[in-house]
């Protein structure tokens, strides 16, 4: 009966492994269809958006082009660094003169506590469409317990920069504002009641004190 029994499997064989061989390529056919119907969807789909995948790198690079037109612009505007040129003569109309690859209006002689100057660009603060710059120098060999000046210049209609105001100490802007919409500057330093500088059309001057923004 053992006997029998094994021929019977062996003679089963046949019929078993064209099933599995069958079983094994409608999987594979699954995979298959699937896979294209994924494709399908994602060509449907780029369709209904009105985008065309064979256009999507002259699409990044259009993109790039224009990010960087946009960054040139902020730049003309202001409101990014200054060409190197504007960086000049921003600090030469400021009275600073380039020595060893320094900018320097204070005559330090080498102390520890000076820096030399650094040139930021606050925006657009009187609102004329033209960029200011701000330059601070660091030191107490020439701004004394202060430790600090500051230098406002704004660009005019002729491309030259002005020398708006310069004094000791840091300056902060205000919302506050004086003449043609020059913000007031709050000066800051050593102490606790500040003085606070507006324009009156011709020149930065002392307009009050206070501090934390109530009079002192």
């Amino acid at each position: 009966m053992a006997f029998y029994r094994f021929v019977g499997a062996f003679a089963a064989l046949p019929v078993l492994i064209p099933a599995s061989i069958l079983l094994l390529g409608c999987s594979a056919n699954a995979e298959d269809e699937t896979a294209q119907n994924s494709a399908q969807d994602s060509a449907i789909a780029a369709a209904s958006s009105g985008q065309d995948p064979a256009v999507d790198a002259d699409s990044a690079a259009e993109t790039g082009a224009a990010d960087e037109a946009a960054a040139s612009g902020a730049a003309a505007a202001g409101t990014s660094e200054l060409s190197p040129s504007e960086t000049t003569a921003a600090f030469k109309a400021a009275g600073f003169t380039q020595v060893g690859g320094m900018w320097k209006a204070c005559d330090d002689p080498g102390t520890p506590s000076y820096s030399p100057g650094e040139l930021s660009l606050p925006g657009d603060l009187n609102g004329d469409g033209r960029p200011e710059a701000l330059i601070m120098e660091g030191g107490t060999f020439c701004y004394g317990g202060a430790g600090a000046g500051y230098f406002l210049l704004s660009k005019q209609a002729d491309g030259n920069w002005k020398l708006m105001d310069n004094t000791i100490g840091f300056a902060n802007f205000l919302e506050t504002t004086g003449a043609d919409g020059w913000p007031d500057i709050e000066v800051g330093g050593p102490g606790f009641c500040f003085p606070v500088r507006r324009w009156n059309g011709s020149s930065y001057q002392p307009h009050r004190r206070q501090y934390q923004g109530q009079p002192c």
